[in-house]
């Protein structure tokens, strides 16, 4: 559509009494301007079609991680709060265990843990079959 916008206007000049010399040069500038435009219009829809197929893909990576998450939180029967606030405890006490205190934080984290009523060899278990189940992995035998 750009490039015959040359042809429209020679045709329309046409008519009009204007040196040949100076339709030549307005011809130029103007064939060299669309063409710059027309480059860049090309590189940008260039630059469209791969960011349309990120996006994409990264709509679908979102769509399969909340459906697993959701799974999860079918099988171990909560909601994805709870499952955070137990991870970040996890983490938290793992960070400290790992600040040195010789072993103690981690006997510490495994007693808080059985003394607060959570079975973590049930839930690991159940997490490495769903783990194995959606990635297609085997389960280790424990």
């Amino acid at each position: 559509m750009l490039r015959g916008i040359p042809e429209v206007i020679s045709r329309e000049i046409a008519e009009h009494k204007i040196s040949s010399r100076y339709k030549e040069r307005h011809f130029e500038t103007l064939k060299r301007e669309i063409d710059v435009v027309c480059s860049k219009v090309e590189r940008l829809e260039g630059e469209l079609s791969s960011d349309k197929k990120d996006w994409a893909q990264y709509m679908n990576t979102i769509e399969r991680d909340g459906e697993m998450l959701a799974e999860l939180c079918d099988i171990l029967g909560t909601d994805m709060l709870q499952i955070m606030d137990v991870v970040k405890d996890i983490k938290a006490k793992a960070e400290s265990a790992k600040a040195g205190r010789n072993g103690k934080a981690t006997r510490e984290m495994v007693q808080d843990t059985v003394e607060s009523g959570a079975d973590w060899t049930v839930l690991r278990a159940r997490m490495e079959a769903m783990c194995g189940d959606i990635m297609g992995k085997s389960t280790r035998g424990n």
